[in-house]
């Protein structure tokens, strides 16, 4: 073998003595690819259960007093999420309310063997630091919520029936509340509107808003032509008052604006402005004329038909006749006859009015 071929040979087993010395002296790393940490230092996560001074640190402690909050009293100001709490007091379980009767019981039937003392219990001693802490447990409330006020999202995971709603959302929902918080809440069943629905409303003064999608009619709406319709009863009253036309102008363009380009200016658009800009000027023009001649809702009258009233009610048409007649003879509701385009009848108008004298029922009226 010629010298280069002993050169070439001397540095390769030069480079295998060195990949092997590196192996043997850092038996963590591998040959392709050197990690930066050692294995077993965070590359199958750090997770772990939080200490007492890191809750302490991280989460606020509130009473959680639901009754004294929906009298208005002691409300928390701080905002946030509950994930978890500390104290409460501990309930006795009927097994061990039992097993203490029963050897109780057991002790009173059992006689005393004659020449034996009986031995007096050895009082147990009481830690003061532990006598301290349940002495401000008990004046502090049964239990205090862990609350996390950081801007933070929560994923709750649970199978059906472990109580994710009872002992999760509720006490949120409640916290919610009694500290003052807008929220919009995904309610599939319905339990959350008709559970707490009430409550917020009857004792925190909440707007309780439905959008039900399954039944849009049963929905809570919002009018958008509010404004508009104000100052434009204002400015009919009035025809003078130039200010409340024009303030109904300004919302109906703002209106039209939204809805047509919600972006910003059509100039945008580039070529196509001008039929954004048509669209604008069209939706104005008839929200304003919806505005200004379209006579008030009057929630005072209907026109329904019989054979629709007793479809509803579930009673015969001639009830709902009878019935109709002695209202009106009571001067509670007033009836006028509608017609069609062609000049025949259709349904009645009711009307309700206040009672001026209260008089006997018909015969066979309700």
């Amino acid at each position: 073998m010629n010298r280069d071929t002993w050169i070439f040979l001397a540095l390769c087993g030069g480079l295998l003595a060195f990949l092997l010395a590196a192996s043997f002296l850092s038996k963590s790393y591998s040959l392709d690819h050197i990690k930066s940490k050692t294995v077993g230092d965070g590359q199958h996560g750090t997770a772990r259960w939080a200490t007492p001074k890191e809750i302490g640190k991280t989460y606020h402690t509130v009473p959680f007093r639901p009754r004294r909050w929906r009298k208005g009293k002691e409300l928390p100001t701080e905002q946030g999420i509950i994930l978890g709490s500390v104290g409460g007091r501990k309930r006795k379980s009927k097994a061990g309310i039992l097993r203490k009767t029963s050897r109780k019981l057991l002790e009173k039937l059992r006689r005393p063997v004659a020449g034996q003392r009986k031995r007096k219990p050895k009082p147990k001693k009481k830690s003061k630091a532990l006598s301290k802490v349940r002495k401000m447990i008990g004046e502090q409330g049964d239990i205090r919520a862990l609350v996390d006020s950081d801007d933070i999202h929560c994923l709750m995971i649970g199978a059906s029936g472990v109580g994710k709603t009872e002992f999760f959302l509720y006490p949120n929902l409640e916290y919610a509340c009694a500290c003052g918080m807008s929220y919009l809440a995904l309610d599939t069943k319905g339990d959350l509107a008709r559970n707490y629905g009430a409550i917020a409303s009857r004792y925190y003064g909440y707007r309780v808003s439905v959008i039900d999608l399954r039944n849009p009619t049963r929905s809570d709406g919002f009018n958008f032509l509010t404004l508009m319709n104000h100052y434009m009863d204002i400015a009919r009253a009035d025809p003078s008052n130039l200010a409340a036309r024009a303030k109904a102008e300004k919302y109906a363009k703002i209106l039209a604006k939204t809805i047509i380009s919600p972006d910003g200016d059509a100039s945008q658009y580039g070529d196509n402005a001008y039929f954004y800009d048509s669209a604008e000027g069209l939706l104005t023009a008839v929200v304003l004329l919806l505005a200004e001649f379209v006579p008030p809702k009057d929630s005072s009258a209907c026109w329904p038909g019989i054979k629709t009233i007793a479809r509803e009610l579930g009673l015969s048409p001639r009830t709902v006749q009878r019935a109709l007649a002695d209202l009106e003879r009571r001067q509670l509701i007033e009836k006028r006859q509608r017609h069609r385009a062609n000049g025949s009848l259709t349904s009645n108008l009711y009307r309700l009015t206040a009672a001026k004298k209260s008089q006997p029922p018909a015969k066979g009226g309700l």
